[in-house]
């Protein structure tokens, strides 16, 4: 096995280790791949973005949020980050979509199997979840606020 000497390693192992297809952008050092889940949403777009000693994971889930309730939108947002621990959801009103962003600042370390497949599995999951959540605010089948109470006890 070969030694791991950089966050870039740790990540192109990690994705090669799973079989993904993935690009890798070196301009701005980021891996990109589209992660398939079991549900409605079918997609969840994963960009890592390596910048020094850090890198940070943004999940995009393949939903677009008409116009007319992105203020709807924007609520469910806030109350969802009230409840994180970890990472952040954010829209990007230009293009009508929702992202989940985190982090971990590395010092001289690289991550780990297990640390990549944590994060992963946690930005994948709670996208997939928000994704849900946000079409039941959009179609009005619940506020807000009791779609992200929902997407935080699931």
């Amino acid at each position: 096995m070969e030694k791991i000497q950089s966050i870039s390693d740790a990540v192109r192992n990690y994705f090669e280790a799973n079989k993904w297809e993935f690009d890798f952008v070196k301009d701005g050092n980021i891996f990109q791949t589209a992660v398939h889940v079991d549900s409605e949403i079918e997609v969840v777009l994963l960009n890592i973005v390596i910048q020094g000693d850090a890198f940070f994971l943004v999940a995009v889930p393949e939903i677009q949020i008409p116009k007319t309730v992105m203020k709807l939108t924007e609520r469910y947002v806030a109350a969802v980050n009230a409840q994180l621990g970890l990472g952040g959801f954010f829209l990007r009103k230009d293009e009508d979509t929702l992202f989940f962003r985190q982090g971990m600042i590395c010092a001289d370390a690289i991550p780990t199997y297990q640390q990549l497949d944590a994060m992963i599995g946690y930005g994948v999951s709670i996208s997939e979840l928000a994704a849900e959540a946000v079409k039941k605010v959009t179609t009005g089948i619940l506020t807000p606020e009791q779609a992200a109470e929902q997407t935080m006890s699931s």
